[in-house]
């Protein structure tokens, strides 16, 4: 069990440069066991880069990255053994924009690959937990339905499914609504917040969709040109912004 004072993540000093084009600046800030942040501010700010960090898909030029407190990469000090790296991942979950669900398998089959793969779970379990979180996403009628046979709302549906089939501790969002419909974007939410409402799974999410931000969130951080401007209780940010930056940005996304 993870002490409940370490923080689930934790960005110290981080600096993601791209050539001479710097995503992130000096940036620090962590997230609680269960706790639920939203990050919000224009694109380019440098939000889905912490997430492909936290998934090791970015590394950092500068600083550290921790999850409960083990290293999970770091841009100044020694390279970080490939074991700890992965046992440190291991808790952390994410559902991307685009589905990336596997087209030559079911829906069942997409959530099963990853647990009997990485975890080494026995088949039959395997299908049993995986049917298990369809049917907690609202799909486990269409266990045997392939990605093409789903809508795309579904598909994320199964996406989420997919994620949770590896019990992460910090589940990140980035943008699960974008590729969507607008009419199936409610499905995808409501799913969520069952979510958040049911675990204790920290959550970090960046989503364009503000009511959403709020709904969900512990704490809201508004970033900009790769700085935190501000953070604060949902209410707090959304309703009385200290910054006027913060306030020019939703006064643009309200209208």
């Amino acid at each position: 069990m993870n002490n409940q004072t370490t923080p689930a993540a934790e960005f110290v000093d981080v600096t993601k440069s791209y050539g001479t084009l710097e995503v992130l600046q000096n940036l620090s800030f962590s997230i609680a066991p269960a706790e639920r942040v939203s990050l919000i501010g224009p694109s380019g700010s440098g939000k889905t880069t912490i997430l492909r960090m936290l998934m090791t898909l970015e590394q950092p030029t500068s600083g550290d990255i921790r999850v409960f407190g083990k290293p999970l990469s770091s841009g100044t000090g020694p390279r970080l053994r490939e074991q700890d790296v992965r046992a440190a991942r291991a808790h952390i979950g994410m559902v991307f924009q685009q589905f990336n669900l596997f087209p030559h398998m079911s829906a069942i089959g997409n959530v099963m690959e990853a647990p009997m793969q990485v975890l080494g779970m026995a088949k039959e379990e395997a299908r049993a937990m995986a049917q298990a979180l369809l049917d907690r996403v609202g799909l486990g009628a269409k266990a045997d339905s392939y990605p093409s046979q789903l809508s795309g709302g579904q598909q994320q549906r199964v996406a989420i499914a997919r994620a949770l089939a590896m019990k992460p501790q910090i589940m990140l969002l980035d943008e699960i609504t974008s590729a969507l419909d607008p009419e199936l974007i409610g499905e995808v939410l409501d799913v969520v917040h069952s979510l958040a409402s049911e675990t204790r799974m920290a959550m970090l999410v960046v989503t364009h969709e503000m009511g959403f931000a709020r709904d969900i969130a512990d704490r809201v951080i508004f970033m900009e040109k790769g700085r935190i401007v501000e953070e604060g209780r949902p209410d707090q940010v959304f309703e009385d912004p200290a910054s006027e930056r913060t306030r020019s940005f939703l006064r643009s996304v309200r209208r």
